[in-house]
């Protein structure tokens, strides 16, 4: 060491040249500090940019690949893509949420004299109720559940609203950057492989329609969508399930919702069962039916299409007449179908293979249609097919078993269970058709479908349920062994053929519980949906006819299943009806004339002008309002001759009314909207600006904002402002979540009222039976609400009570509660065991 520092020498240049390039490399570094953080920033954006870019393209090939799917997606696929032949789709809008009532926006004339029916919504769109886009609906932050009778268009809706988000419309508001995942229920592989990772059992049926190249990143995008919130599930074909099937579909969107709590989620459902789907903040909201104008639209379209794409080249002018004759034959017999239904029988029509001009009739051309060329024992072997998947609760069933039907077996294959009705069914059925080897003649027609797990399902539940029902008319006594389950699609759909092909049924009086039994009358409402579509000769007709009419006339049941009939027997058909609605409209009860005119003008019934006209001095508003519509919808020279008197020479309230059905009458109502706002009357122009606001056309806004810039008149600018107003305002029919009970304000309030709080679990649910029973009408709507989608089998004796000692709004919203209540699975006992009735 002393040896080491004895001959240690420092070289001087050495050492300076070493100091020089530290300090030199020190003050690159330093000065280059800032350019270097700005490079890694750039690259880091970079690589953020370029994952975003990979991402963006992953959404862009799963888009293509659904959007396939989403063209597809309807009855007259083999001719049309979706987009080509699709009229909008619209739900009726829900009551607007009794906690939102701040919010309430200008009431409309159909909030006064129409009760809110989900199940029968036909007459709501008659007289042009309130109605959103299922885009509209998805602006709060509810799931929604939409829900309709079979071939109302749910299918179409989804497809729909896929479309537009593939395509980025603009006008979808808050969910314009969600990315659909559109998928079919009988796709989804349950119980799931992984109930760790759900989003595997979502790949699994995204695989089903997606391209290789799609699916080699699928996984690494569902992430990203669940991580940035933009995962849209849109499912499709809950309705189309039984019971038992439902159950664990909706067991899997429970625990997918807790594994991706911002995932939002829209299903086609039945409204006949709902599962636990509003325990899981789904809405449910029906679809609306068509209107006569929609489907004069249908038709139209329909015949331009056929006339471009489907006749042969170098048609000539008679071919062209022959459409244009075709054309007007269906737009005088159209009236009351649904989309399927008008779907099957405009194709009928213009093909030429028409059997006749009832609903039926078309579904037997298209079946005939997609089995040409097929043996005719697959006919017979598919009607047993399908009467054993829908007594056995199995829609979607496994193909093994659905050959083994096929091939005339009357049992499950080995392994499975055999229900009682299956064995009982068989032993009634002597003589089976048999064809064995006919399911890929089938899956190639499109008439069934392959699914996920080698499983098979038809193609939609309405063909299902016919070749059901043409196998169970020729034993009827087999029918009453479906009476056993639970109401679900197939269940219905058969029992509907079957009585329609047999008049001589029994079944259907075992249908017709009275309402001491069953206060939503579920089986008589059931059964009343058939008459739209039977023969007038069956007998069974009679019984049901002079039932729903009973009801209709019965003074102590509430309007809202007074409602229901009055719907039914509309669109029943029946000559007799129009007389019976006549007859009352000089009733003593309020709400029988009130409802009376209301099926005059459903009818069309010219005979009912004068009546209706004296009725514009009954001493009921809502009987008023009932004429006015009634008259608008009438819609002869002498009917609006008399709304319009009103318009000019009523009081206040009726002109309003008055201006309000005008709305309804696009040919003659709205011409004459637009000229009362250029008279001098100022009473006048008042009432006219509600008539317009209910218009929805841009030209009506246009004239209320000239209005409201040029009126002179205090009176008619108030009106005005307060509609563009409410216009400005998010529409209140949007369905929200609900806040948890201990955060309702309503409930906070009653429970501060009586010196209490609101404490969380039972006892917040014992206050809010409290609050059915002893709160103000508000609370009360409130509560009855809150347990209509947080319910429960013990809100049925609070729901009951509410029912049977109320009448009016809470009466109504009691009923509406009880309806969700039973949809969801829950039985009600019957009203008399509780000593109600």
């Amino acid at each position: 060491m002393n040896t080491f520092l004895r001959n240690f020498r420092l070289d001087q240049i050495s050492f300076w040249l070493g100091f020089l390039a530290g300090s030199l490399l020190w003050f690159l570094i330093t000065g280059l500090r800032p350019y270097l953080a700005r490079l890694r920033e750039r690259m880091r954006i970079n690589a953020q940019t370029s994952r975003g870019e990979a991402m963006r393209e992953n959404e862009i090939r799963l888009g293509n690949d659904s959007l396939q799917v989403a063209q597809s997606w309807h009855m007259a696929a083999p001719l049309f893509s979706l987009d080509e032949i699709l009229l909008p789709p619209r739900l009726l809008a829900p009551p607007v949420q009794p906690e939102a009532e701040e919010n309430k926006s200008i009431s409309d004339i159909t909030d006064w004299v129409l009760p809110y029916m989900p199940d029968w919504p036909e007459l709501g769109t008659f007289y042009g109720a309130p109605t959103i886009t299922l885009a509209e609906a998805l602006q709060g932050d509810a799931h929604i559940a939409v829900i309709g009778q079979p071939g109302s268009g749910k299918t179409v809706a989804l497809a729909h609203l896929a479309s537009r988000l593939i395509q980025r419309d603009p006008e979808l508001g808050v969910v314009v950057d969600y990315v659909p995942l559109l998928l079919h229920a009988a796709d989804l592989i349950l119980p799931p492989s992984d109930p760790d990772d759900l989003s595997i059992t979502l790949l699994e049926a995204i695989a089903r329609f997606a391209s290789p190249k799609s699916m080699k990143r699928m996984p690494k995008l569902l992430d990203s969508l669940f991580e940035r919130k933009r995962a849209l599930l849109l499912l499709d074909g809950l309705d189309e399930l039984a019971p038992d099937q439902m159950n664990q579909t909706v067991e899997f969107l429970r625990n997918l919702l807790e594994q991706y709590p911002d995932l939002r989620v829209v299903v086609s459902a039945s409204p006949f069962y709902l599962d636990g789907l509003l325990a899981l903040d789904f809405v449910s909201i029906p679809i609306a039916p068509w209107s006569q104008n929609q489907r004069e639209a249908f038709i139209h379209r329909w015949g331009d299409l056929w006339r471009r794409f489907v006749l042969p080249v170098g048609s000539n002018e008679g071919d062209a007449n022959y459409l244009l004759m075709l054309t007007g034959w269906l737009l005088t017999d159209s009236a009351n179908l649904n989309p399927l239904e008008l779907t099957l029988k405009v194709w009928a029509t213009f093909a030429g293979d028409s059997l006749g001009p009832a609903p039926w009739n078309a579904v037997e051309a298209h079946l005939r249609r997609l089995m040409h060329g097929q043996p005719a024992k697959n006919r017979g072997a598919l009607e047993h097919l399908a009467s054993q998947m829908l007594l056995s609760r199995q829609p979607l069933t496994e193909r093994r078993s659905a050959e083994a039907w096929l091939s005339g077996s009357t049992t499950l294959p080995a392994n499975e269970p055999v229900s009682e009705m299956q064995e009982t069914t068989s032993k009634a059925r002597k003589d089976l058709v048999k064809a064995p080897g006919a399911m890929p003649d089938l899956l190639a027609s499109g008439l069934m479908i392959a699914r996920a797990t080698e499983q098979v399902s038809f193609a939609h539940p309405m063909l299902a349920g016919y070749l059901a029902g043409q196998a169970l008319a020729q034993d009827s006594s087999s029918c009453s062994q479906f009476l056993t389950q639970p109401d679900w699609t197939g269940k219905l759909l058969a029992l509907q053929h079957a009585a329609l092909q047999n008049g001589q049924t029994t079944f259907v009086e075992d249908m017709l519980d009275e309402e001491n039994i069953d206060p939503l009358l579920s089986g008589m409402f059931a059964a009343a949906r058939w008459l739209q579509r039977a023969p007038a000769q069956l007998t069974w007709t009679v019984t049901i006819m002079r039932k729903v009419a009973a009801l209709f006339q019965k003074e102590r049941l509430p309007r809202t299943i007074k409602a229901r009939a009055l719907t039914a027997l509309i669109l029943s058909g029946n000559p007799s009806v129009a007389v019976l609605f006549r007859q009352m409209l000089g009733s003593p009860q309020e709400e029988l004339r009130q409802l009376a005119a209301l099926g005059c003008g459903a009818l069309h019934d010219t005979k009912a002008i004068s009546e209706l006209s004296k009725l514009l001095g009954d001493p009921s508003p809502n009987v008023v309002r009932a004429a006015l519509l009634g008259l608008v919808a009438i819609g002869d020279k002498n009917a609006l001759e008399v709304v319009a008197y009103a318009l000019l020479h009523g009081d206040e309230n009726v002109r309003r009314a008055a201006a309000e059905a005008l709305a309804n009458n696009s040919e003659e109502g709205h011409p004459t909207l637009q000229e009362g706002s250029t008279l001098e009357d100022p009473l006048v122009r008042r009432a006219v600006v509600y008539g317009l606001v209910r218009t929805k056309q841009t030209w009506a806004i246009e004239t209320l904002e000239k209005l409201r810039s040029e009126d002179s008149q205090w009176v008619v600018q108030d009106a005005v402002i307060q509609l563009l107003s409410a216009l400005d305002h998010p529409n209140p029919h949007i369905p929200t979540k609900l806040p948890v009970l201990t955060q309702a304000p309503w409930l906070i309030a009653f429970a501060a009222e009586r010196g209490m709080g609101v404490a969380p679990g039972k006892p917040a649910y014992d206050l809010l039976y409290r609050a059915v029973k002893e709160g103000t009408e508000e609370q009360r709507l409130a509560a009855i609400y809150y347990l209509s989608r947080k319910g429960d089998s013990s809100s049925i004796i609070p729901l009951y009570q509410a029912y049977y000692t109320t009448s009016g709004e809470l009466c109504e919203a009691s009923f509406n509660a009880l309806w969700q209540l039973a949809a969801t699975g829950i039985e009600l006992p019957p009203p008399m065991q509780y000593g109600l009735k």
